[in-house]
């Protein structure tokens, strides 16, 4: 296993720490999955999002955005990256927060449109069992 330290604290003393770590529910250090959270940029800052805050990833002109329920942000992860439950992808260009469905409606030919924030997007075919999997149907 290898971890990540941020900048800000000092290296050389966590990795002694760590030869004695005790798992606990309240510690010094909280330790999660790198994938637990998408950095992004808002123009001006970086920071990192968690996933149970995104609704919806677009790769719109080649740029991911990242949709939450007041902001949008941009993303230089790419969506393979990301696509880690509760997110998956539903067409070639989307991946969707599972938590955030509001509607589904079925369609023809194997496809489900979604309504998640105000928006429909649809499930195309390719991603269609993987959809019916991750939400249990």
């Amino acid at each position: 296993m290898k971890i990540q330290v941020a900048s800000n604290l000092n290296k050389e003393k966590i990795a002694s720490e760590i030869k004695n770590a005790v798992i606990v529910d309240t510690g010094d250090y909280i330790l999660y999955e790198n994938n637990s959270r998408i950095r992004v940029s808002d123009g001006y800052n970086l920071q990192y999002l968690p996933l149970a805050s995104v609704y919806v990833v677009e790769t719109i002109n080649g740029v991911n955005t990242v949709f939450t329920e007041n902001s949008s942000y941009t993303s230089s992860q790419n969506l393979q990256s990301m696509e880690t439950l509760p997110l998956i992808r539903i067409n070639k260009s989307t991946l969707i927060n599972i938590e955030h469905i509001q509607d589904i409606k079925v369609r023809l030919n194997m496809k489900y449109s979604l309504h998640i924030h105000n928006r429909w997007l649809d499930v195309n075919r390719t991603y269609y069992y993987q959809f019916k999997e991750a939400i249990g149907l």
